[in-house]
């Protein structure tokens, strides 16, 4: 909690500090406009209210305002020069504005003060004969705002809409020099049941046009899809490697609701590279808990040379996905060289199942559904040490209790234990053990429902064991009766491991596909098997 107060903190100072560049280049417009125009300014400041400090050549630094300084030095000053003048207090004695800047400049001090003041919002200049808080304030003086021309005026007040252009042209050139990496327009991954499924959109596909306009980069396609209209289909043309003509699909893009924005999305990801975290990666990004461990196997520096003894380069994305999709749930082996050491050496990576498109759309094959997991922990959840990635959830009670959940029942009980303001108990298989870890805050705000708290868990699937949750109401498995909790050990006579070995053996056609109850099923500690 104190972590999360501190970022937010972090992040408003941030806000401040640039808001403040902002606003002081717009301020600075006016400023030199001014003193271009033979205006006295009596101040430039940054923020409103009192100053907290401020600074006058001739006078240096002072705490608070150095007005007061000011004019005394300056009548001390005339008093001195001229001791036949009526003194200090007199009604007499109120100096010109002429001798006021003949005065000032025999002293060497500034007529400006440059302040920091105490609200942080904004800032201004602060001119002769001229006064926000008093628009009919007048000055007899020359060098008054209020007594330069028409022209001079309008130049003073547009300086600081030409100094934001200015600023962000510089600021652009700044970018554009330094280089600025736009994702290419290339597809790098496909969300399972989204529209770009079925579309036929396919990892590596390039991006050529959406509804005829140009892609030139993945940032446009995002912002292209978020502008379309719904409930319309629209062609998006691309281009497929190992096709030499530019294909046409037709994608009707859908709410997002996952993420509670309601833009319109058609379910795909960035292009990824085949490499590690960067060289100048901390020291200890590894050493962070709540981390799933297959996300530390890239070092910093590392590159996928090889997937399967298939030499790649860091753009082949495309090839390491295939590879996934044809491993049947086994470790696809990379093969790593690292650019500072050179040195080589082989991994292995497991392949996980991926979330469905939609927030209501649950994994499941036939109604079998697999138990959750967790895939990682926030560095703020009140279960970072507790929960570990890599566990799998027997049982979550609060509000009320679950055995073997799905990941859609993980999520509402917590959800609804957050609600009732009760604490979360979560029963977790860990490698071979049973692990009870009681009392868990929900501490950390859903972003789709601002009632409800979460426990701040990345929630998988339990894809390496083939253990159920509860089938989905209606389906082939509800009908066939297939308990919760059940472990799946064999598919019309053939061996079950994994869920990937389930979706294999249940897509592949059974002794007669025309009719129901085509598959076998056989669960562990039951010799009766569920057609």
């Amino acid at each position: 909690m104190l972590n999360q107060l501190l970022y937010e903190a972090f992040m408003v100072a941030l806000l401040i500090v640039g808001f403040g560049f902002v606003v002081f280049f717009h301020e600075l417009g006016h400023f030199l406009a001014a003193k271009w125009m033979d205006v006295k300014v009596e101040q430039f400041a940054l923020g409103f209210g009192p100053a907290v400090c401020s600074w006058r050549k001739g006078m240096g630094f002072t705490w608070g305002s150095s007005r007061t300084r000011h004019e005394a030095a300056i009548k001390n000053h005339l008093e001195a020069k001229n001791p036949g003048l009526p003194r200090s207090g007199d009604a007499a004695a109120t100096p010109t504005a002429q001798q006021l800047d003949r005065a000032a400049r025999e002293l060497h001090i500034s007529e400006t003060e440059y302040r920091f003041n105490w609200v942080p919002l904004g800032g201004y200049v602060k001119m002769l004969g001229q006064d926000d808080l008093k628009p009919g304030s007048e000055s007899e003086d020359p060098r008054a705002y209020n007594r330069k021309s028409i022209g001079a005026r309008m130049v003073i007040v547009s300086a600081g809409v030409i100094m934001n252009v200015v600023l962000a042209a510089i600021g652009f050139m700044v970018l554009f020099l330094i280089g600025y990496h736009a994702a290419a327009p290339v597809v790098g991954g496909v969300v399972p049941g989204s529209p770009a499924q079925a579309a036929g959109l396919q990892v590596g596909d390039t991006v050529l046009t959406i509804e005829g306009n140009p892609q030139p980069d993945f940032t446009r396609i995002m912002l292209a899809t978020a502008l379309l209209r719904e409930g319309k289909k629209i062609p998006v043309v691309v281009m497929r490697p190992g096709v030499n003509h530019p294909l046409t699909l037709m994608v009707e893009p859908q709410r997002d609701t996952k993420n509670g924005k309601g833009l319109l999305i058609i379910g795909i990801a960035p292009p990824q590279t085949l490499e590690g975290p960067p060289l100048d990666a901390p020291e200890d990004w590894d050493k962070q808990p709540g981390i799933n461990p297959q996300s530390k196997l890239l070092q910093p520096g590392d590159v996928i040379t090889a997937v399967e003894s298939k030499p790649v380069g860091v753009n082949d994305y495309a090839v390491f996905y295939q590879a996934l999709q044809n491993s049947a749930g086994k470790p696809v082996r990379l093969n790593i060289t690292n650019s500072k050491t050179h040195a080589q050496r082989d991994i292995f990576v497991q392949p996980r199942m991926e979330k469905f498109f939609g927030e209501s759309t649950p994994l499941s094959l036939a109604g079998l559904q697999p138990r959750a997991s967790i895939d990682g922990i926030s560095k703020d959840s009140q279960a970072i040490d507790k929960l570990l990635p890599g566990d799998i959830v027997l049982r979550v009670s609060g509000s009320g209790e679950c055995d073997n959940p799905d990941v859609g029942q993980f999520v509402e009980a917590v959800k609804q234990t957050s609600q009732d303001k009760k604490l979360v108990n979560i029963t977790v298989l860990r490698d071979t053990k049973t692990v009870q870890i009681d009392g868990l805050v929900p501490n950390l705000k859903l972003s789709q429902d601002s009632h409800a708290r979460g426990l701040g868990v990345q929630v998988g699937y339990d894809d390496l064991h083939a253990v159920t949750a509860e089938p989905l109401a209606g389906s082939p498995a509800a009908k066939a009766r297939i308990p919760t909790g059940a472990a799946i050990v064999s598919i019309d006579g053939q061996a079950v491991n994994n869920w990937f070995d389930v979706r294999r053996l249940l897509l592949a056609d059974g002794p007669n596909p025309s009719q129901p109850g085509d598959h076998l099923i056989k669960i562990g500690g039951s010799d009766k098997p569920y057609p």
